[in-house]
């Protein structure tokens, strides 16, 4: 005689164990499935938005180093008429070369103040007050025409020998006037040292004439 199947009331059956809340532990829930908690696609769209980010970083820097590297369209004539030169509440001179001028390869002046005091005689010796910086792009520099004066340190020289540091076109020079110069590297230590500027770095030089 065959075996009688199996009585079902012997086999327990146990539900899904319910919390507080009456929810069956072991069913899907939207936040924990398959033992991974969180939602996968929020994952992806950080990580796509991390990239982008990182992209546009790139490219905003390399726009900005290209941006740089070009020089400017109107950078036409002499090196030393396209550096800007403004006067500030001081009596100084704030001085900016723009980015992508290059320096000068010989001795250029500009008159920034024809001055108004008494012309300097061809005979005179005149007495100069000098300040100096170096050829920096797109950075401002003040430069002070009564530096050297202001500690004692102005120079007297015969007026050949100024127009011979600065040009010889050089206009006529008057009490009062201010200079600006701009030069090679070591030209004003080796070509043009009356002018007392002691630094081979110096490219940019104003000069103000203080008395004759």
């Amino acid at each position: 005689m065959p075996d009688a199947p199996p009585d079902p009331g012997n086999y327990a059956v146990s539900a899904p164990w319910q919390g507080a809340s009456g929810q069956s532990f072991g069913q899907s829930s939207g936040g924990y499935v398959g033992g991974f908690v969180g939602t996968p696609s929020r994952g992806r769209g950080r990580a796509v938005l991390i990239v982008i980010g990182i992209v546009l970083v790139i490219a905003a820097i390399g726009f900005a180093a290209w941006r740089l590297s070009r020089p400017p369209a109107n950078n036409d004539g002499r090196a030393i008429d396209n550096v800007e030169v403004t006067p500030n509440n001081g009596g100084a001179y704030v001085v900016t070369v723009p980015g992508g001028l290059a320096d000068p390869e010989d001795v250029e002046f500009r008159v920034i103040d024809p001055g108004a005091g008494d012309p300097v005689g061809a005979d005179d010796d005149v007495t100069i007050s000098t300040d100096y910086s170096g050829w920096y792009d797109q950075i401002e520099i003040t430069l002070n025409p009564t530096e050297t004066l202001s500690y004692g340190a102005e120079v007297t020289m015969p007026r050949d020998d100024l127009i011979d540091a600065v040009g010889d076109d050089v206009p006529d020079l008057r009490e009062g006037m201010i200079l600006l110069v701009a030069a090679p590297e070591a030209y004003f230590v080796n070509v043009a040292p009356q002018l007392e500027v002691n630094s081979s770095s110096a490219q940019l030089v104003l000069i103000l004439i203080v008395e004759s």
